[in-house]
């Protein structure tokens, strides 16, 4: 008994050392993980809700809105206000008025090698940016159109970047 006393005693002090050192190792590991940048609320970043909308959805014509833009193939453009709507963009005959002093306009031109499935949207927003992701699927018809994606997002400080996805079925 006395032989284990002395080794424990003999190396109590490898144990005190081990213990603080993964005590500190914990601690540095905690502190690091807590590191992070300013909340929202500390920088006074309030984020809109920004719901876009389909132009569709404003639809009030018993017809399809059909849009023509005056962009090149594979640009987009952010249109605020109705004197450059006016300027780009030909609507259908029947087309219901956008309120651009609630509204801005995404509109973009993409080429597809095929016939187009389905048309998606996600908006990603940040205090700092808002990335607007066109998504579209290629069908498998051998029809190459040229696609005019549309999108109404809420009037927000933040313009929003448009990133196209073209994906095969």
């Amino acid at each position: 008994m006395l032989y284990l006393s002395t080794i424990v005693m003999k190396n109590i002090y490898k144990i005190r050392l081990f213990i603080l050192l993964c005590l500190g190792i914990f601690l540095c590991v905690a502190c690091l993980s807590s590191c992070t940048n300013k909340s929202d609320k500390e920088t006074g970043c309030v984020m809109p809700d920004l719901r876009p909308l389909s132009l569709d959805s404003l639809n009030t014509c018993k017809t399809p809105i059909t849009i023509d833009v005056n962009l090149p193939e594979g640009e987009y453009t952010v249109i605020q206000t109705q004197e450059r709507f006016n300027q780009l963009v030909t609507p259908s005959q029947c087309f219901t008025p956008i309120d651009f002093s609630k509204y801005e306009l995404v509109i973009g031109k993409k080429q597809l090698s095929s016939n187009l499935s389905d048309l998606g949207y996600e908006l990603a927003q940040s205090c700092e940016s808002n990335l607007l992701t066109i998504t579209l699927k290629k069908g498998r018809l051998t029809i190459a159109p040229i696609v005019v994606y549309h999108l109404l997002i809420p009037k927000s400080n933040i313009h929003p970047t448009v990133k196209t996805e073209v994906i095969d079925l």
